[in-house]
């Protein structure tokens, strides 16, 4: 992706998906609830700022976490990896990360489960 010139927008926004489970979850970033559909990317002309994101355990048993990256759609980067979450209990991720065009956000959790999952980020459109 090149470096944008020119007009664009900036928008803080949210996403989210209920009821986390072992299937993987492809983040959307257009506000609207992430689901399994694979095709889901950071669209073109558009660089996601992810600020934080939390996950909190609904079904009162003990859950292993994933997070991972596909950057360019294809190579895969774990940057959470069966990271606990207590019954009851929530866990916060808040590193800073860059996704670019055509990269994929997964979340999922090792075994079936009941985990809720919000996250925050900065669009930058350039289209």
């Amino acid at each position: 992706m090149a470096i944008p010139s020119g007009g664009g927008s900036e928008i803080l926004q949210r996403g989210w998906f209920p009821a986390l489970s072992n299937a993987s979850i492809y983040l959307k970033f257009d506000g609207t609830i992430s689901d399994t559909t694979t095709s889901n990317a950071v669209p073109a002309h558009t660089i996601i700022s992810m600020l934080s994101m939390t996950f909190a355990e609904r079904g009162g048993a003990n859950e292993l976490l994933n997070i991972r990256v596909l950057f360019g759609g294809s190579s895969t980067n774990y940057l959470v990896s069966t990271q606990s979450i207590p019954a009851w209990g929530t866990f916060i991720w808040n590193e800073p990360l860059v996704l670019h065009a055509t990269d994929k956000m997964i979340i999922n959790l090792d075994s079936a489960g009941n985990v809720d999952a919000q996250f925050h980020y900065i669009k930058q459109d350039w289209s």
